[in-house]
């Protein structure tokens, strides 16, 4: 029940409304405006500690907002718990991976396997195996006997068997190399067309400006750009001065 891509004025189905969040007395983001639809891909960037994990934690309910309002198809999720965020059809591969070292391949994928927030079930451990075989390989393998790249494999096939309506992706090929990396744009790449939005923090701006629909960049826990690849390519001085390449 792969799902199409939403229209231009389709409602969003994540939207993001004068968001400020603080850790203690630090003010991290300063009223942060962000708005996605089904099947749209979003690049998340910005130097680091300019607030972006920070924004990913806040609409996770991983950090609870101090001011401002988040709403996943017109709901508010503010001061929801994470699970049941997640529950409304989120999947989170977070910066690090966030594997169970003791807990197998085929272990992961079973636990985390369930219908979507509609009840779609586009994806299976099955379609995991044939979308990334190095899992096939090491089915039966502890996460902690995995490569890195394998690991991160892992993390994202453990959040699409989830069957996410939006999939979120932290520093998605960070310290990965280059043919591994391939591997991972090409399944995002897949993902978009299936109509799942992404949410995606990258270093390579190459990379994640190929496959985004618009991008953010964050300066100070604002945003100081907001447009598509195109227009952020035409205007070298925003990428050397906010984003330093």
């Amino acid at each position: 029940m792969a799902q199409t891509k939403s229209t231009p004025d389709a409602a969003p189905f994540l939207e993001v409304c004068g968001l400020h969040t603080h850790y203690g007395t630090s003010h991290v983001l300063r009223g942060i405006d962000m708005k996605i639809r089904l099947g749209e891909t979003i690049g998340l960037l910005g130097r680091n500690g300019m607030g972006k994990t920070t924004l990913l934690r806040s609409i996770l309910g991983l950090v609870v907002p101090s001011r401002g309002q988040i709403e996943i198809n017109g709901q508010s999720v503010k001061g929801v718990p994470p699970h049941l965020i997640a529950r409304k059809g989120i999947g989170y591969v977070p910066e690090g991976r966030g594997i169970f070292t003791k807990l197998s391949v085929y272990e992961h994928l079973e636990m985390a396997a369930r219908p979507g927030a509609r009840g779609q079930r586009d994806w299976t451990p099955e379609r995991v195996y044939a979308s990334f075989p190095r899992l096939a390989e090491r089915i039966n393998h502890n996460a902690n006997d995995l490569s890195g790249g394998e690991q991160q494999m892992l993390s994202i096939g453990r959040a699409l068997v989830t069957n996410p309506d939006l999939l979120i992706l932290d520093e998605a090929t960070e310290g990965l190399a280059p043919l591994i990396a391939k591997e991972i744009w090409s399944i995002i790449s897949v993902i978009r067309q299936n109509g799942i939005g992404v949410i995606v923090v990258d270093k390579n701006v190459s990379a994640v400006s190929k496959l985004a629909d618009r991008n953010l960049i964050l300066v100070k826990g604002s945003v100081a750009f907001e447009g598509g690849s195109d227009e952020l390519h035409a205007s070298p001085e925003i990428l050397r001065n906010f984003v330093g390449v």
